[in-house]
């Protein structure tokens, strides 16, 4: 019986209204999505402690502590596609390849490798399987590319490939391929997934650098 509380002059009573007769479901408020793009920091291994060891099963371990402790979060990646990038927090806060180690006892190539090994099993393993024609195994780019339906992706590694002295952010075959891709589609809908924003800031001590991935003749009238 469905009944409604009823207040008149400071007086409240409860008045039934009438029996249920059917029950209908309501309608979705959301429309289901096609996938979810994490572009970083889906774990914090550095958090609470800085100086935390680099070791592969504990990096395991950082996983299964964020991913498979939340209920809510375990629905989500069982239910949708998932494509994935990182950032410094899987590796340790600020990393690069010529970073400062929280601790001297270990090298930022001990921080990498131990933390890929566990970001391939759990992170990197939702990302397609084929890198430029072959499986991405380990010591394969972390970087990949995708489409769906008529936008195509392609999912920048920020991070592993950064040198904090030569102010770069990828390596060169990265930055190729990603030339190569935006010159392959120029004229369709594209995204570029990175875990860090390009900053559009002008060096002036670096303006004369010819980089060995640029050629600045490809967008010759020829190609146009």
């Amino acid at each position: 019986v469905l009944s409604r509380r009823i207040t008149d002059g400071g007086k409240t009573e409860l008045r039934r209204l009438g029996p249920i007769s059917s029950v209908r479901a309501g309608c979705k408020w959301y429309e289901p999505p096609s996938f979810f793009i994490h572009a970083g920091d889906q774990i914090y291994y550095d958090f609470p402690d800085p100086d935390r060891a680099p070791g592969h099963r504990a990096y395991r371990l950082a996983y299964r502590e964020a991913w498979f402790e939340d209920d809510a979060l375990c629905h989500l990646l069982a239910h949708w596609p998932h494509y994935m990038t990182l950032d410094d927090h899987e590796i340790a806060d600020q990393y690069a390849r010529d970073f400062n180690p929280p601790t001297t006892d270990y090298s930022p190539g001990r921080y990498l490798r131990q933390s890929t090994t566990a970001y391939r099993e759990y992170a990197d393993a939702l990302n397609p399987p084929e890198r430029n024609g072959h499986a991405a195994l380990n010591g394969e780019p972390l970087w990949f590319t995708f489409d769906k339906g008529a936008a195509h992706f392609f999912v920048m590694d920020t991070r592993t490939q950064r040198w904090n002295k030569k102010r770069e952010v990828s390596e060169r075959d990265q930055m190729r391929a990603l030339l190569k891709w935006l010159t392959e589609h120029r004229n369709a809908l594209k995204f570029v997934v990175t875990s860090v924003p390009f900053v559009a800031e002008i060096n002036i001590s670096a303006a004369d650098i010819t980089y060995d991935w640029y050629d600045p003749g490809r967008n010759s009238e020829q190609d146009k």
